[in-house]
Formats: C-alpha cells, structure tokens, sequence
C-alpha cells in the first residue's frame, strides 16, 4: 500500500484535471486565491492540496450545526421527525377538541342523577349535553374555559405555523 507522500508525487495527479467547486457562492474567484477556472501555478502536489482547502464546507456557526445534527441523529432521520411532529400536532388538536366539548357541551349535573345512572330509560348523549353550552355556567367558569381554549389553540396554531420552518 502506498504512503501518502507517494500519491502525491506521483504522475497519476497531472493527468486528471481537478477543479474547485464555489463553496460560499462567489463567482469572480475561488477562495484559495486562483483564477475562476480552478488554475494555479505550482507543483501537482500543491495544487492538489490548495483545492482540497477550497472546497471545504464553511459553517458559520459550528455549534448550532453539531446541535442539528444532533437533533437528526436523535429523530432519526427527516421521515420520523416530520411524522412526529404531525403526530404531537394532530394530538395536540385532539386534545383541545375533546376538553372543548368535555367543559363546554357536557352537563355533569345530569350525569349524577338516577337517570343517567339506569341508561336504559334516558338517551344520555341527547339529555346530557347542551346545545348552547356558554347559558349554563356563572361568568367565572365560562371565562376560565374560554381562555382555557384560546391560549392552547393559539399554541396549536404556533406549533402549526412553526412546523415547516423548524
């Protein structure tokens, strides 16, 4: 196996004809200082060396990159990480959905008489919900309940706006 010093000096170099490729968008020259079509004077070897300089990837910020990185490594991939977060979306969506109408169209007074209790005699679904839920609470409660549901649909509605971007 041959060393590397031997590779190169070796003539295999001058026979291929390496170029750089623009690794910050540039177009007028490339960033080891040659002209724009990748030439500069000196041995092969050298050559060789100050391309493989030019085309090296050039990360603003290293430590918001191996953090990504990380986070991709830790999803584990592109295809589990938007699915996952589709998913905690859509629970998310249930779950404001299903409290909404838990707290708002269920009347858990009638739930607790004898009625309810039979379930033979009593058409639960019709007699145990409201069809105006705001007109059988005081202020307090519907206020609570009201704020209860914007404040997570506007986290919802966050979390849905933020998902192409994140």
């Amino acid at each position: 196996m041959a060393s590397l010093s031997e590779h190169l000096n070796s003539s295999v170099i001058d026979e291929h004809d390496y170029f750089t490729l623009s690794s910050t968008g540039e177009e007028g020259r490339d960033d080891d200082g040659g002209e724009p079509d990748g030439t500069r004077g000196g041995s092969a070897a050298e050559h060789l060396m100050l391309k493989e300089v030019g085309t090296s990837l050039r990360i603003q910020n290293l430590d918001q990159w191996f953090s990504s990185l990380y986070a991709y490594f830790k999803g584990k991939g592109f295809a589990c990480i938007v699915t996952s977060r589709v998913v905690n979306l859509l629970t998310l969506g249930f779950t404001i959905f299903f409290s909404g109408f838990l707290l708002l169209y269920v009347d858990w007074t009638y739930l607790r008489t004898a009625c309810a209790e039979r379930g033979s005699a009593c058409d639960i679904l019709r007699d145990a919900t409201y069809a105006s839920p705001l007109r059988h609470r005081g202020a307090l409660a519907n206020l609570m309940v009201v704020v209860y549901l914007i404040l997570f649909s506007t986290y919802w509605t966050w979390s849905l706006a933020r998902l192409p971007l994140a």
